[in-house]
């Protein structure tokens, strides 16, 4: 295949992997501090289980992109 292809096969292995650790980071160092300072500890769990059920399928498709995609270009670089 062309470079362009692989180019593009590197860009959505980056956009796959900015989205998955993009929305843990947002997760763990902005949403969850605010839920401690704000809310107890029941109502805490209900808002992180909904935001975790809204963002888990975006995250599961992301890291399978980025997995399939590390692999191709593994592969294309000659990684054994």
């Amino acid at each position: 295949m062309s470079e362009w292809v692989w180019a593009l096969v590197r860009w959505v292995h980056l956009v796959a992997m900015a989205i998955w650790l993009g929305g843990q980071l947002f997760l763990f160092l902005v949403v969850r501090p605010v839920l401690r300072s704000q809310l107890d500890r029941p109502t805490q769990t209900q808002f992180t289980a909904a935001f975790g059920r809204r963002y888990s399928p975006l995250a599961w498709i992301s890291s399978i992109v980025a997995i399939l995609n590390g692999f191709a270009i593994g592969e294309h670089r000659g990684v054994a």
